[in-house]
């Protein structure tokens, strides 16, 4: 149903809500897409879209406004529902999905692994890469971040008594 949705209308929402678009069900992103199209939305409406009980829409519609990402007009049992176009993008920690980059042509999984968690987070520590990846000792991260090293794609910066590792500028 999202991808029935004109390109313009996804653009709009997306760029209005940020990531957070991205990370909503497919039902929430219906009902945004509805309220974008036909400028209101309202419950009875959204009963003849989405194959679901009227009281879960009930809910989906109550998250949405507790989002700030829609605004009720309260009338009762004929509540209307409008998208908050003055909507404010919320700071939040991005997801690696959420990343579009040209990715660098990586050896294998653990180092693609390795690559985006610094690309999302900054930087990564071997105690980190232990936890992310299927290598069970430090000796073991070395090695791969020697590989991303070699590969001119990391450094080692000294924090303290202790090691990070960030992407190259």
């Amino acid at each position: 149903m999202i991808s029935l949705m004109p390109e313009e209308c996804s653009e709009y929402l997306q760029k209005l809500f940020g990531t957070a678009y991205l990370h909503l069900k497919k039902e929430e992103q219906i009902i945004l897409g509805t309220a974008y199209l036909e400028e209101e939305v309202t419950n009875t409406r959204l009963q003849s879209i989405l194959d679901i009980h009227r009281i879960e829409i009930g809910h989906l519609l109550s998250e949405l406004v507790d989002k700030n990402m829609l605004v009720n007009n309260k009338r009762g049992r004929w509540t209307s529902y409008h998208l908050n176009h003055e909507y404010k993008i919320q700071n939040e920690q991005m997801e690696i999905f959420d990343l579009s980059y040209k990715e660098p042509v990586l050896k294998n999984e653990t180092d693609r692994i390795i690559y985006n968690y610094i690309r999302a987070n900054g930087f990564i520590t071997t105690y980190q890469i232990l936890n992310i990846t299927k290598i069970t000792t430090t000796a073991g991260a070395s090695v791969a971040l020697g590989r991303l090293m070699e590969a001119g794609l990391v450094k080692k910066v000294r924090q303290g008594r202790h090691f990070i590792y960030q992407l190259k500028n």
